[in-house]
């Protein structure tokens, strides 16, 4: 494979990547431009590999997908995630793993209640049982 059958390559995994992690996570183009600083019409042409990225552009894109650049370079499957549907539910935990510390001890156990409530009865939390 010559230099430039690899960049095309490259592009395209990196397009599929953020295509894929994009949907994942269920954002639009347009949510994906404001929290990355990257134009919508940019992010349509790094999916479609009709333009290769910038660093810069990778860099950008990894911090509002919250993942490293390696991750963008990388296929599902080397990355440790068999789908980016599993991403999804990672990523949303470390948000609510970082939202809890802003919170009280108080407050913690008053939103353990809260949750629990919300589950049926047969998943309420087993621990208190055993």
């Amino acid at each position: 494979m010559d230099r430039r059958q690899e960049k095309a390559c490259l592009s395209k995994m990196i397009g599929e990547n953020v295509t894929s992690l994009r949907t994942a996570l269920r954002m639009t183009k347009a949510e994906l431009s404001q929290l990355s600083n990257v134009s919508p019409t940019q992010i349509s042409h790094i999916e479609s590999a009709r333009r290769g990225v910038t660093l810069v552009t990778l860099t950008k894109l990894a911090k509002a997908f919250d993942v490293t650049v390696d991750f963008l370079l990388l296929k599902p499957q080397e990355t440790g995630m068999d789908e980016w549907e599993g991403y999804r539910a990672t990523r949303n935990i470390r948000k609510i793993h970082k939202l809890l510390t802003y919170l009280s001890d108080t407050d913690l156990i008053f939103l353990l209640h809260k949750i629990d409530s919300l589950l049926p009865h047969d998943a309420r939390n087993e621990d208190e049982e055993k």
